[in-house]
C-alpha cells in the first residue's frame, strides 16, 4: 500500500472516530427501539439461551436473532452498557465510510475522489444518527451495500475470466463475499436484505441486456 494510501486511510478512520465513536455511550438509552436491542441482549447474556430473544423476559420473534448475538457477544467482554449496545452500529458506519472510499477508488482511480466519498458517508446527518443508536438498521444497510458490489464485482470478475484476464478463484472469492453479505443481512432484519439486492442487480443485467442487443451501426 502507497504511502499516499496509508494517510488517506488513516485520516478516513481518525474522521469515523469523531463521528462515529466520540461520546458513543455518554447518552442514555432512552429510546423504545433501542432499549429493546440493548435489554434482549442483556437477558440473553443472562439466561445463557442464545437462540431465543427476550424482552422483559418474555419471547422476542419480531426480529432476526444476529443483532443480539453481535451485541450479547459485546456484552460478555465489556458489561451491559450504552457503549456496547451501540458499538455495532457505529463499527457499520466506519464499515459503509471505508466500502464507500474502495468502491469510489475503484471506479474512479483516483484516491482523492475516494477520500471524499468515504468523508461524506462518515458526516452525513443520517449515518450518524443511525451509527448512535442500538438499532440493527446501519449494519443491514452495511451488509447491503457490500452484498450488491461483491455480486458486481463477482459478474465482472467472470467477464474477464471469460476473457481470459482473470481467474476462477477471483470470481468465486466475489460471490462467496455476496453470499455471507446476503446472509448476514438476512439474520439481520430479514427478507428486505435478499430483496434489494435482488431489485438492484436485476436492473443491472436488464441495462447489460440492452446494451448487448443495442445495433451497432448501419452497414
Amino acid at each position: 500500500m502507497s504511502v499516499d494510501r496509508r494517510l488517506g486511510l488513516a485520516t478516513l478512520l481518525l474522521l469515523c472516530v469523531f463521528t462515529f465513536f466520540l461520546g458513543l455511550g455518554r447518552q442514555a438509552i432512552t429510546d423504545a427501539d433501542e432499549a429493546f436491542y440493548a435489554e434482549a441482549s442483556r437477558e440473553m447474556v443472562e439466561s445463557g439461551d442464545w437462540l431465543t430473544p427476550r424482552f422483559n423476559y418474555q419471547n422476542r420473534w419480531e426480529k432476526p436473532v444476529l443483532y443480539y448475538w453481535l451485541t450479547s457477544a459485546t456484552y460478555l467482554i465489556t458489561g451491559p452498557t450504552e457503549f456496547a449496545a451501540r458499538l455495532w452500529a457505529a463499527l457499520s458506519g466506519v464499515g459503509l465510510a471505508l466500502l464507500a472510499w474502495g468502491i469510489a477508488r475503484h471506479f474512479t482511480g483516483r484516491l482523492d475522489v475516494g477520500w471524499l466519498t468515504g468523508a461524506v458517508v462518515a458526516t452525513s446527518f443520517g449515518y450518524f444518527s443511525m451509527a448512535r443508536s442500538a438499532l440493527p438498521d446501519l449494519p443491514l444497510t452495511f451488509f447491503i451495500t457490500l452484498g450488491i458490489w461483491a455480486a458486481l464485482r463477482a459478474a465482472d470478475s467472470g467477464g474477464l475470466r471469460r476473457a481470459g484476464s482473470s481467474g476462477p478463484d477471483t470470481e468465486m472469492r466475489w460471490w462467496a463475499l455476496a453470499g455471507f453479505a446476503a446472509g448476514a443481512g438476512f439474520l439481520t432484519k430479514g427478507p428486505v436484505a435478499l430483496v434489494v439486492p435482488a431489485v438492484v442487480l436485476r436492473e443491472r443485467v436488464a441495462a447489460l441486456d440492452r446494451v448487448a442487443m443495442r445495433p451497432t451501426g448501419r452497414r
